[in-house]
């Protein structure tokens, strides 16, 4: 019986890092997509400023 919180308190540690790991993920997505946007808005910024003579 003593095993037992000790298995759920070990279950608990994994869940709370899969839960962080996921979020952390979430966030590394969502900062790759917004690099992404950023670098096309700026080529095309780049590209609409030059002269057209």
């Amino acid at each position: 019986m003593r095993y037992v919180g000790l298995l759920l308190t070990v279950l608990a540690g994994v869940g709370l890092g899969l839960y962080f790991a996921h979020r952390l993920a979430v966030q590394v997505q969502f900062l790759n997509r917004l690099e992404r946007l950023l670098e096309a808005l700026e080529r095309r910024m780049t590209y609409t400023a030059r002269p057209v003579a």
